[in-house]
């Protein structure tokens, strides 16, 4: 590794203004960050995941009766419908399955941080948000900070009020999927409603996650 890439790079001076919406309490600077974040890094995006399941179909074994129908899979996929093809694979071999197999891909990646973490160690964010299961962006920071999903928004305004640093993964982790209330990671488009749900019973705060696939 040459010098060049042995050296982290530094940080821009952050404006006044920005520095004192960082500060402010709660702040009113928030890092967003999605899939691009992770795929940089060779997570798979949406597409590759399908892919990556068939495969997993295939050196798996699993049963013809529980086989998805690849024909659909593949025309959801060129209709640029990842989350219908994402839809019938889960469907076809369980919610188990399918959950062990997106564990199995994305623990398996150990990458080395993007300059884009680097940068976000230098600069001072009180908290962070993303809508990736991988865990590299709470790996890569230091100190290391509070993982919360979106179950938990009551206890991030209690971060936030004591200004402790935290991470708060919008659409859960891939460490978390099997929860005692049954759902902790949230897949498709339809399972905004069911977090939703899950908020005005109390289990969580309510709030707008938007949508889309991580």
């Amino acid at each position: 590794m040459s010098d060049a890439q042995a050296t982290p790079p530094a940080c821009p001076p952050v404006p006044k203004r920005l520095k004192e919406a960082m500060e402010s309490t709660p702040p009113l600077v928030v890092p967003f960050l999605g899939a691009g974040v992770s795929t940089a890094l060779g997570f798979p995006g949406a597409i590759d995941l399908i892919k990556h399941f068939r495969k997993f179909a295939d050196d798996d074994q699993v049963a013809e009766t529980k086989q998805p129908d690849w024909t659909s899979v593949e025309q959801s996929l060129a209709a640029g419908d990842p989350d219908s093809a994402a839809s019938a694979i889960r469907s076809a071999v369980g919610r188990d399955t399918y959950i062990s197999w997106l564990r199995r891909l994305l623990s398996k990646w150990v990458p080395e941080p993007s300059q884009a973490h680097t940068l976000l160690n230098l600069i001072s964010f009180q908290f962070y948000l993303t809508t990736n299961y991988d865990r590299v962006l709470e790996t890569t920071l230091y100190p290391p900070p509070e993982v919360l999903t979106y179950r938990e928004f009551r206890e991030a305004k209690w971060f936030m009020d004591h200004g402790e640093r935290f991470v708060m993964k919008l659409h859960g982790d891939i460490t978390r999927v099997f929860t005692r209330h049954g759902l902790g990671a949230i897949f498709r488009r339809r399972h905004y409603s069911a977090a939703s749900t899950a908020a005005s019973r109390g289990e969580a705060a309510r709030s707008d996650l938007g949508s889309g696939t991580a």
